[in-house]
């Protein structure tokens, strides 16, 4: 989807949003898109309050089958970022900056998680729970997970990295739900930027292998992050029906790192099923 149309798809949706965000509605919708796209960063969390309840009353099984798939990951970032803080020992000379980091990313996770609770209650079901364990080891690959720097945030990183994909795998059943659609447009976003600070942050704690702040073809190698299974897909360069990679002075790599590739339920449970998550 175009993220310059959202506000413009949402007002389909509900037309007196513009209206609920901003009472100058002949300013509102005057906005050039960069205006919009900025309004939409702005207030991903308090769309939901925004809407018609007639809107809201139109989310289908699936809608909320996407968002507890989602859930289930979130509570397992935010449970995996809990433990690292507090036992994982960081040998980066800007330790304290790498603290700071992980606990933006802990407090903007558990955004993300209040925020789709909301939003599962509201279309009438029981969010899924966090669960009382998980294998941080990902069925001990990682037995080192809490106390080495290095594992601990390349299995987080991955863990990222996967939710990118998951939720960009679920926007087919969000794309009716604009309020929706786009609070997962935001998290998407987010997670993505979680990612890349993690992919710095190794560096910056004695990884030395080349590490990019993106995912780049496969990332098949030890030194981007966890199981090959979250990287299927990522060396496409074929965008609606173009291979990008044809492009005059565009190298396959760039063509792959361009897109983020969704993943389905079966291909993330797949990915991520040592770490008992689901």
């Amino acid at each position: 989807m175009n993220i310059v149309n959202i506000l413009d798809q949402i007002e389909k949706v509900d037309n007196e949003v513009i209206d609920k965000l901003n009472p100058r509605r002949a300013a509102m919708k005057g906005m050039l898109s960069f205006g919009k796209k900025a309004a939409v960063a702005a207030v991903p969390f308090g769309l939901g309050s925004m809407f018609n309840t007639a809107s809201a009353q139109t989310s289908a099984s699936g809608v909320v089958d996407a968002l507890q798939f989602v859930l289930a990951l979130k509570h397992f970032e935010s449970a995996l970022i809990t433990q690292g803080l507090t036992k994982v020992k960081y040998s980066s000379p800007n330790t304290a900056g790498d603290v700071a980091a992980l606990n933006t990313i802990k407090d903007q996770t558990n955004k993300h998680i209040a925020f789709l609770k909301t939003a599962i209650s509201g279309a009438g079901a029981t969010p899924v729970a966090a669960k009382a364990t998980y294998d941080f080891t990902g069925g001990g690959a990682y037995s080192n997970v809490m106390s080495s720097t290095i594992t601990f945030l390349k299995v987080l990183q991955g863990v990222k990295d996967a939710t990118v994909r998951a939720i960009k795998g679920q926007a087919p059943a969000l794309v009716k739900q604009g309020e929706t659609l786009a609070a997962a447009l935001a998290m998407h976003a987010v997670d993505a930027r979680h990612a890349s600070k993690l992919r710095i942050m190794r560096l910056f704690n004695g990884y030395s292998a080349p590490i990019k702040p993106w995912t780049s073809e496969r990332d098949l190698t030890e030194n981007e992050a966890i199981g090959k299974d979250v990287f299927i897909g990522e060396d496409a360069t074929t965008q609606a029906g173009v291979d990008t990679s044809k492009i005059s002075g565009v190298t396959h790599a760039q063509a792959t790192e361009a897109f983020d590739e969704p993943l389905t339920k079966a291909q993330i449970m797949t990915a991520l099923g040592p770490f008992k998550i689901f």
